[in-house]
């Protein structure tokens, strides 16, 4: 994310000292912090849902009218929900140039068919 005071990057609302507000998050945008890297410390605990399914097979007495052996359709969804405090990303975001390192919600539909 970069430093959060350098004006390169897309402005964030964060809770900043000030003199009308002394009970703050981060240090004043543009006041020299010998500390600042101390903002990039927090608690990262979550909880992640990584995989929700959900399938429905047809009865054999139903398959059998149709002459179908096997009929089962679902839906797959993948990291649909992540409980967390952490203001990053991800909390399991490393910071690399790999697209794959921050998880995606992946929705998937199903047939299962066997004759």
């Amino acid at each position: 994310m970069g430093d959060y005071t350098n004006f390169r990057y897309n402005h964030i609302v964060l809770n900043y000292w000030t003199r009308k507000n002394p009970t703050n998050d981060f240090y004043g945008p543009g006041v020299s912090q010998p500390y600042k890297s101390a903002i990039q410390y927090e608690d990262a605990s979550y909880l992640r849902v990584s995989d929700i399914t959900v399938g429905y097979t047809m009865p054999k007495r139903v398959l059998d009218r149709i002459k179908i052996d096997k009929l089962r359709l679902y839906l797959q969804i993948t990291n649909p929900f992540v409980f967390s405090k952490y203001h990053g990303l991800d909390p399991e975001y490393n910071s690399s140039t790999y697209i794959d390192d921050v998880p995606n919600v992946i929705y998937t539909i199903g047939i299962n068919l066997g004759f």
